[in-house]
């Protein structure tokens, strides 16, 4: 349980919630959730990796991974979830129910500052000016074994549009 929304949980806290979150596989390609589906948990990713994918466009919205906390928004509001979150390569998630997390708040306080946190953090990086980032894959003469596995790769995990450079030039 290595999530920033556990931290500064002692270790008691942190085994009580253990027993409240609810492990979910997914293979690649599975729908977590939709938008517009009734909210009343959030997750945290324990594995693997989910697109969070716009619920009008089907924009890549961003990309959750290892410790990330998703549906926290939805959460505290009772509103449809706004967008769509997609397993790329097979995944985990621990399901934490609304109901769970305010009994859990109650107790550990520290929990409402940790998401408060994550949220406020959320919210700045959407709304504050982009930064430019690149993603690159150098390509050398002539290619190499499992180049179209490691490309692949490298889109899936991305945070930005993967730029692939030719080396042959």
């Amino acid at each position: 349980m290595s999530a920033e929304l556990f931290d500064g949980l002692d270790d008691a806290a942190r085994a009580e919630l253990r027993t409240q979150l609810r492990r979910r596989g997914l293979a690649a390609g599975d729908v977590l959730c939709r938008a517009g589906d009734r909210s009343d948990c959030l997750y945290v990713v324990e594995a693997g990796l989910l697109q969070v994918l716009d619920g009008e466009s089907g924009e890549v919205l961003g990309r959750q991974r290892l410790g990330d906390v998703v549906g926290e928004v939805a959460l505290l509001t009772g509103d449809p979830r706004s967008a769509a979150l997609v397993a790329q390569v097979p995944s985990v998630v621990s399901e934490l129910s609304r109901d769970d997390f305010l009994v859990a708040a109650t107790h550990h306080p520290q929990l409402l500052v940790n998401l408060a946190t994550i949220v406020s953090r959320r919210l700045v990086s959407r709304t504050a000016p982009s930064s430019t980032r690149v993603t690159a894959l150098v390509v050398g003469p002539g290619g190499w074994e499992g180049e179209s596995a490691a490309t692949a790769a490298a889109r899936a995990s991305s945070a930005a549009p993967l730029t692939m450079l030719d080396g042959t030039d």
